[in-house]
Order: structure tokens, then sequence, then C-alpha cells
């Protein structure tokens, strides 16, 4: 897997170019990181951001029931009462669903959408196109029983209160506005049993006894803040018209390749089935064409009609001639029903009547041959078997039509 550069876009970027970034290599270990401009950053072959907190709010909204199709229509509407600025002018991300006894609830990000295009753009100049950005909102947490405190080294920190919607609070306030949550928390009954603190290193430091003594809470120390570390199911931001193009296809691209062998082999396989074609074209050419020169030579000056019917009555003529049976003589017929019946010929038949080539025979039990199977073998002798309103059985030679 390529090395990965993420780059933390704060609130300033790019009128502020300098920003901080880290490579991850193919494990997902830092190889390096640093804060520079962008002319200064390392090469990777994929681009990822993550935008800062306060880019983004995370809004549970009550979503109505509706159809696949009307749920995103649905879904601004519901969001358009929670947002103070023009919905049309939002960029909406729904990162989760929540089913509750009044309906659905959705976790929904909401960014600028000119914001979200001119950090695009910006990077899309610089020759470093994304392929995914997301929310620092998105951040790794704690246990859902617990609150996480991740304090960077921005004007900013991030809340996750739970399993409930994350919220970036000014470091100014930061501590009475923990209070105040926390007692509301209380009120409520879904007090945190503790605060985990997560600091960025280099962070200034946070006094954890006068922290826990303030807000009635033990506070403990956790990993140190990563702000590239993002929850194993953060949803990407770039969607609908901020797609990238290398991603464009949807479901459908893990599949071209397989579609395009797949498409080879059907190529492949209409090739040859022309070529046999052609083949087969060829040799039933070459023995209409024998069949015609063996016709002229037995039957000369007769135009060339239905060849194997008119050798077939030559041939028949010819027999009679010599004073031979003919293929539908009495005799003949007689043979070729013997031979296709077999075992059940003896004693099935109660009359035989014989008249211009059509041999008629009465049976006297018609469940004793197996039509079906006696009609089989006499067509591949040359012979046509039906049978007429009474039940007797007729054998003529040819199709019989």
């Amino acid at each position: 897997m390529s090395k990965r550069l993420i780059v933390y876009i704060g609130e300033n970027w790019p009128a502020q170019p300098s920003a901080p970034w880290v490579v991850l290599d193919a494990k997902g270990q830092v190889a390096e990181q640093g804060e520079s401009d962008p002319r200064y950053w390392p090469a990777a072959e994929v681009c990822e951001a993550v935008l800062s907190a306060p880019q983004c709010a995370w809004i549970e909204v009550a979503v109505p029931e509706g159809g696949r199709r009307e749920h995103q229509r649905l879904l601004r509407y519901a969001v358009e009462d929670h947002i103070a600025g023009d919905i049309d002018h939002q960029h909406l991300t729904e990162i989760g669903q929540t089913r509750t006894d009044g309906g659905t609830v959705a976790s929904v990000l909401v960014c600028d959408r000119s914001r979200l295009r001119a950090v695009v753009t910006a990077l899309q100049g610089c020759g470093r196109p994304l392929t995914r950005m997301y929310s620092e909102l998105q951040g790794d947490r704690s246990e859902p029983d617990s609150w996480t405190l991740a304090v960077g080294s921005s004007a900013h920190c991030i809340l996750h209160p739970g399993s409930v919607a994350a919220v970036a609070l000014d470091k100014e306030v930061c501590e009475p506005l923990l209070e105040h949550l926390v007692d509301k928390a209380r009120r409520e009954g879904k007090a945190p049993a503790k605060l985990e603190l997560r600091c960025q290193v280099g962070a200034t430091a946070v006094d954890l006894g006068a922290l826990a003594q303030r807000l009635a809470l033990p506070v403990v120390e956790g990993a140190p803040y990563c702000w590239w570390l993002c929850q194993p199911a953060a949803v990407d931001l770039l969607h609908g018209e901020f797609q990238p193009a290398s991603r464009r296809g949807g479901l459908l691209r893990p599949l071209r390749v397989p579609a395009l062998v797949a498409g080879a082999a059907i190529l492949m396989l209409l090739f040859a089935s022309i070529v046999e074609i052609l083949w087969k074209r060829q040799e039933l050419d070459a023995v209409e064409q024998r069949m015609h020169r063996l016709f002229e030579t037995a039957v000369p000056n007769t135009p060339a009609v239905a060849p194997p019917l008119q050798i077939r009555r030559h041939l028949d003529d010819a027999r009679s001639r010599k004073g031979l049976l003919r293929q539908d003589d009495l005799l003949t017929l007689l043979v070729a029903f013997v031979d296709g019946a077999g075992s059940g010929a003896k004693g099935a038949v109660s009359k035989i009547e014989y008249e211009a080539g059509q041999l008629k025979l009465r049976l006297m039990d018609a469940q004793q041959l197996d039509s079906t199977y006696l009609e089989g073998r006499l067509g591949v002798m040359g012979y046509h078997l039906r049978q007429d309103e009474e039940g007797a059985l007729l054998i003529v030679r040819g199709s019989g039509r």
C-alpha cells in the first residue's frame, strides 16, 4: 500500500498556508510529521485531509419516515430547523442512524459548501488532490459510558460525550461549559462514569485534579491525542458533488477488471463460433457440390430440385427394373417395422394392409408397443410412423409429408 499524507485543515487555511501534516506508512504508522507550507509537504501517493472541528456541526435529528429516494430530501428538511444559515448553502454528510420508538434519528455532519469547495480547489491547485476528507469531530473516543476530551494545539478542544454528538469547545471557556454539560447530564440521569483527557504532545498541560474537583467527576489521563486518527466507522465528507474523480463509478468500479476479462472471453468465444460456422458452411458447400456431381452422373439431363429424394426415387426405379425390392415395397416396410419394434413385434399385429407404398398395421393391443421408441427407430432408418383415427400404425418411406 502507498504512503498516505494527511493534512490538518484549520479555519484560516489557505490564507495562513502553514498546516500540520503526517505521513503514514503501509501499516498505518507515522513515518514523518511536521508543520509547513504545501510546497514543503513530503511526497505521497495519497492525500487526505482532516477538517478542524469548528468547521463542522454534528447534529442529531429525527427524520420522517419515507422511501429511500425521498430520504435525502427529508433529511435536509429535518436539518433545516437546527441551523441558522440557508440549508442550500450547506453540505450534509449522514454518519449514522439510530432506530427509536418514535422513528429514525440520523446523525449528520453539516459544513459550509463554499468552504469545502474552497479547500478542495486549493489542494487541487497545490498538486495534492484529495482522496478523502474527515471531520475532526469523528476522532477516536473512549467507552460509551465515559466522556472524552481531546485537547490539541489549536484554540479549541473536542468533547465526545459518550455515544452522542461530539462538539467543539473554545479552550477559554472549556471548563465552565464542561461543568454545565456534566450538571445537565446528571439532571437527566446520564452522568458519565469518568472523563478521559487526551492531550496532544506539546499542548498546554491540564491540571487533572483541579478539573476533577470542579466537575465532581473522576478525570483520568488517556492516550495522547492524535488529530489524524479517526473512528473506524468515520464517514468521508467527499461525496456527491465533491466526490473525487478517482472514485466515480461507485460499486461498479471494482467490477471493471472482471467485466473486461468476461468481455474479452465472450469476444473470443464469439470469434471461435464464427470461425466454426464458416468452416461448417464450407464443409456443407463441399458436400452439396459433391452431391450435385453425383446426381448429375446418376440422373443425367434432370434438373436438381431435391437431389436426395430424386436419387432415392431413381434408385428405387433401378431396383424395380432389376427385379429387386424398392424401399417402399411391402416386404421392405415389414422388415423396417420388425427391426424397429424388436421383440415387441411378435404377436403384436392382427392385420396387415398395403397400398401405394404405405403399410398399415392393426395391432392386437395398442399398449404392447412403445410408439415413441418405434417412431425414433424408424426415423433413423428413413421411415415415418403415424397413427390414424382408428389407432392403426401407418409406415411410409421418407418424411410422410
